[in-house]
């Protein structure tokens, strides 16, 4: 394990620590789960070899997914933008 340290200023500190309590967790679990997310999301990007085209990590999704949206090509990274906000803020109600 390694130990990091970051700068945040006050207001954004503020949104985060209320956000862990919402959750009842602490603000180190709350970092980390965001940052396993990440992690797990980017993985097909971190270790595409740089020879292979960009990897897009909803391609293998494309065909399997039956969504009311006709725009899912278009638009998926807004809609991963928004599951991401909504798991980040859900209050679990």
């Amino acid at each position: 394990m390694k130990m990091i340290e970051i700068q945040i200023d006050d207001q954004l500190l503020d949104k985060v620590n209320a956000i862990a309590a919402s959750h009842n967790t602490t603000l180190q679990a709350l970092v980390l789960k965001q940052l396993t997310t990440l992690a797990v999301l980017f993985k097909p990007v971190i270790d595409a070899p740089a020879d292979e085209p960009e990897y897009d990590p909803i391609t293998p999704l494309i065909g399997s997914l039956h969504l009311d949206t006709q725009d899912l090509g278009e638009n998926h990274d807004r809609y991963i933008g928004k599951f991401l906000y909504r798991e980040m803020h859900d209050d679990g109600s």
